[in-house]
C-alpha cells in the first residue's frame, strides 16, 4: 500500500509538471582544473581565484515545452571584476543561449561587438544512453554522453538528466534528452560543471525573443577570437 501511494504521488507530480506551462531553472557552475593548473602562466593562484568566485556565480534557464532562453544571473556583478568575467567566460556561459526546435543562437556581447552565434543542434541520435543512474536534488536521473568538436562542446560531455522534469532542455543551450538537464559536466583540459540548484513552474505565460541584432558568426571563427583575446588578458598578469 505504501508503495502504492508513492507511486500515485510521483504520477501526480509528473501531470503537474505538464499542466505547468513555463519553468524556471538556476544552474550553479563549478571548475575542476586540477588537470590544467600548470599550463597557464599564474595558473595555480589564477584558477583558485576562479573556484573561489563561481559559488557566486549563478545562472537561469527559462522554458516551456517549445523554447528556452539560458543567461547568467545578475548581470550587474560583473562591473569592476575581470576574475568573474573571465570565471564566466571560461564556463563558456557568456551572453544568451537560445533554443527551439530548429534554431541555437548564442548572443553574446564580446571584444566591444555584439555577436550571433550559430550552433548546430545537438540531435538526440547523437547522445550515448547510459544505465547509470543517480538521484540528484530528489530527481531520478540518468547518464547520458556526447563527444563534440566545436568551441565549448569540444571533448567530452557528460549529462545527467530527469524524465521526472519531461522538457527536453539545459545549460548553454544543451538538450534533446528525454528530461531536463540536471546536471552536465563539460570536459575540455578543465573539467566544468554545471548543477540545478533551484527549479519552479507557473502558468503565467512568457513571450521568447529570438536573437536577431547583431553579427552573424560561425561557432568556429567565435572561438578562434575567443582564444586570442584571453591570450592577450593572460599576458597582461
Amino acid at each position: 500500500m505504501k508503495h502504492y501511494y508513492i507511486t500515485l504521488l510521483c504520477l501526480l507530480f509528473i501531470n503537474t509538471l505538464f499542466s505547468q506551462k513555463n519553468g524556471l531553472a538556476t544552474y550553479s557552475v563549478k571548475f575542476n582544473t586540477e588537470e590544467n593548473k600548470n599550463e597557464v602562466k599564474g595558473g595555480i593562484k589564477l584558477f583558485d581565484k576562479l573556484n573561489e568566485i563561481s559559488k557566486n556565480i549563478f545562472f537561469d534557464l527559462t522554458f516551456n515545452k517549445n523554447e528556452s532562453l539560458f543567461d547568467l544571473r545578475n548581470k550587474l556583478d560583473l562591473k569592476n571584476s575581470r576574475i568573474k568575467e573571465m570565471a564566466i567566460t571560461i564556463s563558456g556561459g557568456k551572453g544568451k543561449f537560445y533554443n527551439n526546435s530548429t534554431n541555437r543562437i548564442r548572443e553574446v556581447n564580446a571584444f566591444g561587438e555584439l555577436f550571433l552565434i550559430d550552433y548546430i543542434l545537438i540531435s538526440e541520435s547523437n547522445w550515448i544512453l547510459k544505465k547509470g543512474t543517480r538521484i540528484i536534488n530528489g530527481f531520478n536521473c540518468y547518464k547520458a554522453e556526447l563527444t563534440a568538436d566545436n568551441d565549448e562542446k569540444r571533448g567530452h560531455i557528460t549529462a545527467w538528466y530527469s524524465p521526472e522534469i519531461p522538457f527536453q532542455f539545459g545549460p548553454k543551450g544543451i538538450g534533446n534528452l528525454p528530461g531536463l538537464i540536471v546536471e552536465l559536466i563539460v570536459y575540455n583540459k578543465n573539467e566544468i560543471i554545471f548543477s540545478l540548484t533551484n527549479l519552479k513552474f507557473n502558468n503565467t505565460k512568457i513571450k521568447f525573443l529570438e536573437p536577431k541584432n547583431g553579427r552573424k558568426i560561425t561557432i568556429n571563427d567565435f572561438n578562434i577570437i575567443k582564444k586570442e583575446m584571453m591570450l592577450k588578458i593572460l599576458s597582461k598578469d
